[in-house]
């Protein structure tokens, strides 16, 4: 009945349905989401009032669907007055009204974006940049700069300026910036939503970190440098990152030894050799391969233990250190030979410089025990 009151039994189905608005939307029914939640605004108004927290979220649930459907116009007004009314009843910086906000200030940025003739086009810009100020002035004040709703609205936008500006300075002609912007649109959107996921509360987190570490092998010193694409510190244990664009080494080839570059980096880490982080074992020994085609981007852990493998990070980085002193020691003797194809199963090619020297080709195609003698 209009303008009674709801028992537990009807807001709990209305709160079902109201669940329901985001997943018709995600599915691609937007216009059904956007029918749902104008249906449940009315029930909710009349029943509950125009300022019920239910409510609210049911004009959010319209506005959002609204904005998806390019009907900015329609999304603003009500977008501001939600901002308004969230802030009167559950506070101007809960979570909620900031949410709200940021809506707002997209919304008013695309309807800039779909009529840039607009007179409106200059008020509007100036109230989107104002409320998303706002908005993320408070997130970092009350969530920390850690928390992924602190990462720009427009992270995404930002990174693959970063890339296209990073490949112009790298010498790229316009034809080839022209080609590469659908890779990195690509990639600055996995590298957004990437970011958003491994951020959070408490963990620190260093970027391009340099670190030393100096070894005494047979009686001299060995100083052995890195420096790290990423490493994150959370409750002790580090997680060492390496950003790769081509193909990654998988942890076979890893734990052998023949791509020392995260061991050895987790063992100056544990070692206290970076200045700026406190000493932590490693936990994790992870590849994040980017190309911006057919699968965008990848996080590959080698670190883990396997079936095949119990050895954990630490272990990896232990190994990798004692292989290091071994090689060292060895090589610092003078008899010592440099020998060529020493593990085969891991080598890609034989164009390297040493195996040109080596004459490996010839060796390998040939055979020691092949070779004749000409008649004379």
């Amino acid at each position: 009945e209009a303008g009674g009151r709801l028992d537990a039994g009807d807001l709990a189905l209305l709160d079902g349905l109201s669940g329901a608005v985001p997943i018709r939307a995600g599915s691609g029914d937007v216009e059904g989401a956007l029918a749902l939640s104008e249906l449940l605004y009315q029930r909710a108004a009349a029943r509950l009032g125009q300022e019920h927290p239910f409510t609210l979220t049911q004009v959010n649930n319209r506005a959002v669907s609204l904005i998806n459907l390019g009907r900015n116009e329609e999304a603003i007004p009500l977008l501001r007055d939600l901002v308004e009314a969230r802030a009167r009843v559950i506070g101007e910086r809960h979570p909620q009204t900031l949410k709200s906000a940021a809506n707002l200030a997209s919304s008013l940025a695309r309807s800039v974006q779909d009529a840039p003739d607009s007179p409106q086009r200059a008020a509007r810009t100036d109230e989107a940049v104002t409320v998303l100020r706002g908005v993320l002035a408070a997130r970092e004040d009350l969530l920390g700069m850690e928390h992924p709703d602190t990462l720009p609205l427009d992270a995404a936008a930002r990174l693959e300026r970063d890339i296209l500006r990073g490949l112009a300075e790298a010498g790229f002609a316009p034809a080839a910036l022209a080609r590469e912007q659908v890779l990195a649109r690509a990639m600055a959107g996995w590298l957004a939503d990437f970011e958003a996921r491994r951020r959070r509360p408490g963990v620190i987190r260093a970027v391009e970190a340099q670190g030393t570490l100096t070894l005494d092998i047979a009686g001299a010193p060995f100083t052995l440098k890195a420096r790290a694409d990423r490493i994150e510190i959370a409750d002790g244990r580090a997680t060492v990152l390496d950003f790769k664009t081509g193909q990654e080494p998988n942890r076979k080839v890893v734990a052998a030894g023949f791509a020392p570059q995260l061991t050895l980096t987790a063992a100056i880490l544990q070692a206290g050799g970076f200045p700026d982080l406190p000493s932590a074992p490693p936990e994790a020994l992870t590849y994040v391969r980017l190309t911006g085609r057919g699968e965008i981007g990848k996080v590959v852990e080698v670190g883990a233990p396997t079936g095949k493998d119990p050895r954990t990070a630490e272990d990896l980085a232990a190994g990798a250190l004692d292989g290091l002193r071994h090689r060292v020691e060895v090589f610092r003797n003078p008899d010592t030979p440099y020998l060529s194809w020493t593990a085969p199963q891991f080598a890609r090619g034989l164009d390297g410089d040493y195996d040109v020297l080596a004459r490996v080709w010839e060796w390998r195609v040939v055979g020691e025990d092949s070779a004749t003698e000409e008649a004379s």
